[in-house]
């Protein structure tokens, strides 16, 4: 489904992406959902921005993509892991699959912290009952996976979500 709409785009048979993803979805299915994950979503916009502001001879893509400054994360609707609480962290790796940074540590790379407590901490700062931010500071470039990860009483390591982005789509304030 993600191809095919992204091919919707670049075949000029659909004007947006959201317009790509509907035709897909009524097209596919009978409730007319047919590429619901947000990061295949989210591909699809990727790509119609690739193809209004970059798509051109004289003007290729950078698919090593620029580097950017990633300040933070905001996080909202953390789930409930357990009921007594969990050490939420994020890891940030690059294509490579190397990780370039790790807020279990004070800047990222090496150096030990308390880690990111739900309840009051060194790393996340609580916005409101749904909102959390973790601070991050680093620096990316091309391709990088986000992967928010939980340590609780019962466990540690379990993953809560993860996610692939791209530097050249991402924008810088």
């Amino acid at each position: 489904g993600t191809v095919i709409s992204a091919f919707l785009l670049f075949a000029g048979l659909r004007d947006n992406w959201e317009e790509a993803l509907e035709f897909f979805g009524n097209s596919r299915t009978s409730n007319g959902q047919g590429v619901t994950i947000p990061s295949q979503r989210r591909f699809v916009r990727y790509w119609e921005q690739y193809l209004r502001q970059r798509y051109a001879p004289e003007r290729p893509f950078e698919w090593q993509g620029r580097e950017i400054y990633l300040k933070n994360i905001r996080i909202r609707t953390i789930p409930r892991v357990s009921r007594f609480g969990a050490n939420l962290y994020v890891k940030i790796y690059n294509m490579s699959k190397e990780k370039v940074f790790d807020s279990r540590t004070v800047d990222g790379h090496g150096k030990p912290s308390t880690g990111c407590h739900l309840r009051g901490s060194f790393r996340l700062a609580r916005l409101d009952a749904k909102d959390h931010v973790v601070s991050l500071g680093v620096r990316v470039k091309g391709e990088f996976l986000v992967v928010i990860s939980a340590d609780t009483l019962t466990g540690s390591g379990e993953r809560i979500c993860w996610s692939w982005f791209h530097s050249s789509f991402l924008e810088q304030e």
